[in-house]
């Protein structure tokens, strides 16, 4: 005979909280730049955002979806840094 015990689920984030999240905001839209991507999906200007993957060491001139984790780290980081 076999037991099952369920685990309790980790909690996912609701839509709202993802796509404020650098990587939703990331994602949201194809084919712009990170800048312009982060700014819509984030609410932030085009300066702020500019700031924000500077501080990350990002060009922001890159497209979203050519970003590696770790980049996605510092950008997570220099926003809650900000």
């Amino acid at each position: 005979m076999l037991e099952v015990t369920p685990r309790p689920c980790r909690a996912r984030p609701r839509p709202s909280e993802r796509a404020r999240s650098p990587s939703g905001a990331r994602d949201g839209t194809r084919r712009k730049t990170l800048q312009n991507a982060l700014s819509h999906g984030l609410g932030m200007s085009t300066a702020e955002t500019g700031a924000l993957l500077a501080a990350a060491g990002i060009d922001p001139r890159r497209r979203g979806e050519t970003l590696g984790i770790d980049e996605l780290v510092a950008i997570a980081r220099a926003e809650a840094a900000a």
